[in-house]
């Protein structure tokens, strides 16, 4: 089942009424079912969107890149993708990291680009930008170190160093940030992008008979297993920028040794943003 999300943003920068469907956290292992992938093509077909953004944790980890059967349906199912509008997307922890006995371990980016690479009308972003339709965007692929470390959380001052790497080349276009993880950035200063667009918390895990019971960007619990987090679903309203935060397409991945008792529990989401002046 599929929930969708539709947000309206006014702006005179945007040349042209852009509707950029966003989607994250598909999370492609061997139990990834063909229904699924079936259903995000059939929905986003229906709603016709001029864009699509896909916000990372693409793969489940780099061990699934050995499955044949996985990379060939990452193949179709972004061919599709591609054929409906152009596909820009963008890294998540999942897409940079392998698992060794239930450990994350660093793993190849390059991956994912080589899986993806073939495929016409797809730009996979990796700290660079790219201008379609007239819109800047520019993916901030945060590091591994970032979101695995010793303090077992995502460190701030990592985000901060490598936010203010970031150039945005022209204010008088509509520009648009692409950064996997939503829940420190309402702590940077100086943001000067006019969207952000995130993933990585899966709807705060909200169950679907709760998620519409509470309004809040409040989550359950975040993916690094922190209780009540803020910042995890959404639309967020900072000084100058509008942040949306994908639910995801799926809640409870291979990693997680829940997977496949508990994902009857939550809807897939594809969010829909419209842009207009």
């Amino acid at each position: 089942m599929i929930k969708n999300n539709f947000y309206e943003i006014n702006n005179n920068k945007i040349k042209t009424e852009t509707k950029i469907a966003l989607i994250s956290d598909i999370h492609f292992s061997s139990k990834i079912k063909d229904k699924t992938l079936e259903e995000i093509i059939t929905n986003i077909k229906y709603n016709k969107p001029n864009l699509i953004c896909v916000l990372g944790d693409t793969l489940d980890s780099n061990n699934e890149a050995n499955n044949n059967q996985v990379i060939n349906k990452i193949k179709k199912f972004f061919t599709q993708l591609s054929s409906i509008a152009p596909v820009i997307v963008g890294y998540g922890n999942h897409d940079i990291m392998y698992l060794k006995k239930h450990k994350e371990i660093e793993g190849n980016k390059k991956i994912l680009k080589d899986i993806l690479k073939d495929i016409p009308n797809c730009t996979l972003l990796d700290n660079n930008s790219t201008n379609i339709l007239g819109i800047n965007f520019y993916e901030f692929n945060l590091p591994f170190n970032y979101y695995y470390n010793k303090k077992k959380k995502e460190d701030i001052n990592i985000l901060k160093e490598e936010f203010n790497k970031i150039k945005i080349k022209n204010n008088n276009d509509f520009n648009i940030l692409l950064v996997h993880s939503p829940l420190l950035i309402n702590k940077l200063e100086n943001i000067n992008f006019d969207l952000i667009l995130s993933g990585h918390t899966h709807n705060g895990l909200f169950p679907t008979f709760l998620e519409d019971k509470f309004k809040n960007n409040y989550g359950l619990i975040s993916p690094r297993k922190i209780l009540f987090p803020n910042y995890t679903r959404g639309k967020l309203n900072y000084d100058k920028s509008i942040h949306i935060i994908s639910g995801g397409i799926t809640k409870l991945s291979k990693t997680s040794r829940l997977f496949s008792n508990f994902n009857f529990l939550f809807k897939s989401h594809i969010e829909y943003i419209k842009i207009k002046k």
